[in-house]
């Protein structure tokens, strides 16, 4: 049971062609920016030009290669080997734009930044993780796991056959209208550890009386789980019954922001549902009746998740903040990233990447990374 998007030796096959042809355009646009800095008689910069030309031309053989999936790359895990792997197809990619910018702008050609992605990207090149057999069996190990866990979510979630009047079900149905538009027009970013997940793949699943948002991880296993659906309890035995169930069903590596659904809930279910803790899960309770959403207000996480459940339809995307800050103070850090958006140091690292890399924030920093706006 494989999955051949992910399949390790299948991805690191695709993402070595992916890389080869942003190398060869990289090499193509070399050339025409050597002829740019001649004709601006820039000498240092076409002589530094046809240095990082000779290093693409050597990094392109090495890539060719058709031994190169025995090369001498170094050990590592399975979630390192998709780590890094992540990380070679970003490198090429980032390498690809900034020769592209620097065609595309009537500044002088940027020499050092073009050869400092040049230097990532062999350094990362030359670091991948050698694949094994053990690599492999994991991998299928993993399939099989997910797959078992899918057949089990896929058990619960059904909601007591109860027979709803017109005034309810269309409350019902306005709601999970409104997730859906909600979650078809924006995705959650920050995970409940702070990584950043803004670039991950995200999947909705809908039925009558459900939605389901999904946040699947490098090897396109599912990481994060929104999930809402209408559950009409009663009796406080089968609240908890049926939320331990769903506690059961998390896999490892897993987190879960669940919401069920009543016309209204009795005050001894409410005041469990404000007091919940749990490790790798927030419970919320929604009242059609009242339009309310019932919540641990002191978990940071489930402050962090409620938007996703609310029928609040405004929402402050991590390039608002960034704009905010950006214009607040002109540049910041990655500690000003932690602070004012919820993120870790590896998830604020990680979205900063993709800012940089999507040209809308240039890194200015020497010794540490310093960001601002662009226009700055």
């Amino acid at each position: 049971m494989t999955d051949n998007e992910t399949y390790p030796k299948t991805l690191q096959q695709t993402n070595r062609q992916t890389a080869i042809n942003n190398l060869q355009d990289t090499h193509a646009i070399i050339e025409r920016l050597m002829n740019k800095t001649y004709q601006q008689q820039d000498t240092i910069a076409s002589s530094t030009l046809r240095q990082t030309r000779t290093k693409v031309t050597a990094l392109l053989s090495d890539m060719k290669n058709i031994d190169i999936d025995t090369f001498s790359g170094r050990e590592g895990t399975l979630d390192e080997f998709y780590e890094v792997e992540e990380r070679f197809i970003e490198s090429s990619t980032r390498f690809l734009n900034a020769v592209e910018s620097a065609l595309k702008s009537n500044e002088s050609v940027d020499t050092y930044a073009i050869g400092s992605s040049s230097d990532t990207l062999e350094t990362i090149f030359n670091n991948r993780i050698v694949l094994t057999k053990k690599h492999l069996n994991e991998y299928e190990k993993l399939q099989i796991e997910s797959h078992n866990q899918m057949q089990q979510e896929e058990s619960l979630g059904s909601a007591p056959n109860v027979e709803l009047d017109t005034a309810v079900l269309s409350k019902l149905y306005n709601y999970k209208n409104i997730l859906e538009q909600k979650y078809s027009r924006y995705q959650p970013e920050i995970s409940n550890k702070g990584d950043y997940v803004g670039n991950r793949k995200w999947k909705i699943e809908l039925t009558d009386k459900s939605i389901r948002g999904t946040i699947k991880n490098r090897m396109l296993k599912t990481s994060l789980i929104f999930e809402t659906y209408w559950y009409p309890l009663d009796e406080m035995r089968d609240a908890l019954q049926i939320v331990q169930s769903e506690a059961n069903a998390i896999g490892k590596n897993q987190y879960v922001s669940l919401c069920l659904v009543n016309d209204t809930w009795n005050n001894e279910i409410q005041k469990w549902a404000k007091g919940f803790v749990h490790q790798r899960m927030t419970l919320f309770l929604y009242e059609l009746e009242n339009d309310t959403l019932i919540f641990n207000k002191t978990s940071e996480t489930a402050e962090h998740f409620e938007f996703w459940h609310s029928t609040d339809m405004t929402r402050v995307t991590l390039d608002d903040k960034v704009r905010l800050l950006v214009d607040d103070q002109e540049d910041f850090t990655i500690n000003d990233l932690v602070t004012t958006c919820g993120f870790n140091d590896h998830g604020a690292k990680s979205y900063m990447s993709d800012m940089v890399k999507n040209g809308f924030v240039i890194d200015i920093g020497l010794d540490s990374p310093k960001y601002t706006n662009v226009k700055h």
